[in-house]
């Protein structure tokens, strides 16, 4: 939910005017909305590009952090990700905090001298801080949460602190996300939402849209049709059954729109109209 988020706040800065506006011409000129988000990511790319810089000057020299930043901002694919409305300039930017942050407790993370630990108040502070960071990226993107995974190696085969750092960033990390996936698991009874389905779409039991039109289980048809020996086909329609009762005269529906449990004839074709006009 972070980068919907930060859109929502985006427009609301934004006067209503600009942020609903189309323009005469979309075909010479990107919507207003559109050329906003643009805009937005590329202050992600800009802020990516000075952490490049920052990042380089202070782990070699100001000529290999400059060398990077201009290689970070002339990359084409960054500029072409950060144009299309997705939150990738912002996880690399996440990436780049991360990094920053490894670093800093990696820095809290020697021995002052043979037996003497150093204190744990920064080392702590450190590691919070990366869970946080983590769990912003998850909160972005699910996958982002298995970096988790390699920071928490490096912090437990680098630290002398390790037993307390690594507690540390994993409570944050916790802290974090759990309010979202405890809402997810009310809402949906799964923690990450529809979004744990998303590896069997396109697969061969869900081909196409079928995994969205199977997530909610459409109700039964009515007893009186199914009496007559046949029943709206809306589960292959995605369609639920009142939305079709609701909005379609049962005089208009077409004879696909009925799966035959049983041959109808002749007989049962009146008790089949009168039980349809009675269900609407």
């Amino acid at each position: 939910p972070v980068y919907p988020l930060m859109l929502v706040g985006l427009f609301n800065v934004l006067p209503e005017r600009l942020g609903t506006s189309l323009t005469q011409d979309p075909f010479r000129q990107r919507p207003w909305p559109e050329t906003f988000i643009t805009l937005f990511n590329r202050g992600w790319l800009g802020l990516g590009t000075w952490l490049v810089w920052r990042l380089g000057s202070r782990w070699f020299d100001w000529e290999v952090g400059l060398m990077s930043a201009a290689v970070y901002a002339g990359t084409e694919l960054l500029w072409r990700m950060s144009s299309n409305g997705l939150p990738a300039p912002f996880l690399m930017v996440l990436v780049l905090v991360l990094a920053d942050v490894l670093v800093r407790l990696d820095e809290t993370g020697a021995e002052r001298a043979p037996g003497l630990l150093p204190p744990l108040g920064r080392p702590l502070r450190v590691a919070a801080t990366a869970g946080v960071v983590i769990g912003v990226g998850f909160l972005t993107r699910y996958a982002f949460g298995f970096v988790l995974i390699p920071a928490v190696a490096w912090m437990l085969m680098t630290h002398v602190r390790r037993w307390a750092v690594v507690p540390a960033c994993l409570l944050a990390f916790a802290a974090v996300v759990a309010p979202w996936l405890g809402r997810n698991y009310h809402v949906s009874g799964r923690l990450l939402g529809t979004a744990g389905s998303a590896m069997l779409a396109g697969t061969e039991s869900f081909p196409e849209s079928w995994l969205e039109r199977h997530l909610r289980k459409p109700p039964e048809p009515p007893n009186r049709l199914t009496d007559c020996g046949v029943r709206p086909t809306w589960p292959m329609t995605g369609m639920p059954a009142s939305a079709i009762l609701a909005t379609v005269p049962a005089r208009l529906w077409p004879p696909s729109s009925f799966t035959a449990l049983a041959p109808v004839s002749r007989r049962i074709r009146p008790a089949l109209r009168r039980a349809s006009s009675s269900e609407m």
